[in-house]
């Protein structure tokens, strides 16, 4: 079965919360890509780094961005 298109589900500046909510959403089992982290790392905050999921999982991951950016914890019934 072919892959759906990547959707931008978030941006962040710092990379230590980019790969934190990497990391989580990997753990849902929501395939992502981080770019422009080598340019953040060049540039610093001028530059944003991505986050990429495919389509279907792009409902999913923008909630579990917003639960991390608001500090809640995910229940792991909630996530599935």
């Amino acid at each position: 079965m072919p892959r759906s298109t990547p959707i931008e589900v978030a941006s962040f500046s710092r990379s230590d919360e980019a790969h934190i909510v990497k990391t989580r959403l990997e753990h849902e089992g929501i395939a992502c890509l981080l770019l422009d982290e080598h340019v953040n790392r060049i540039y610093g905050q001028v530059v944003s780094m991505r986050l990429f999921v495919e389509s279907s999982d792009a409902e999913r991951a923008r909630k579990l961005v917003m639960r991390f950016r608001n500090f809640q914890v995910v229940d792991e019934d909630e996530s599935a």
